[in-house]
């Protein structure tokens, strides 16, 4: 491979971004209850959510990028999300 060359990598892939697979879900999971109160409370919450997320849950996270990629890599860069169960 030219390292000229592009590098070919699905766009924006949720089944490989933290974000998308852990944190946003979590922290909704957190504030869902919240859905009808006051703007201003809502925001709180969700800062608070996100202090509960502590490293060593961000560590154990980011560790199953490896396997993922693994995954992402035999669906030939296809969705591979019903491989992770």
């Amino acid at each position: 491979m030219d390292h000229s060359d592009p590098i070919t990598w699905s766009a924006r892939s949720p089944d490989l971004n933290v974000f998308d697979y852990f944190v946003w879900g979590y922290i909704k999971n957190l504030i869902k209850h919240r859905r009808d109160d006051f703007e201003h409370e809502v925001c709180d919450e969700i800062m608070a959510a996100f202090n509960i997320i502590t490293p060593d849950m961000v560590h154990r996270t980011t560790w199953q990028i490896v396997r993922r990629a693994e995954l992402c890599s035999q669906a030939l860069g296809r969705h591979f999300e019903q491989l992770l169960h």
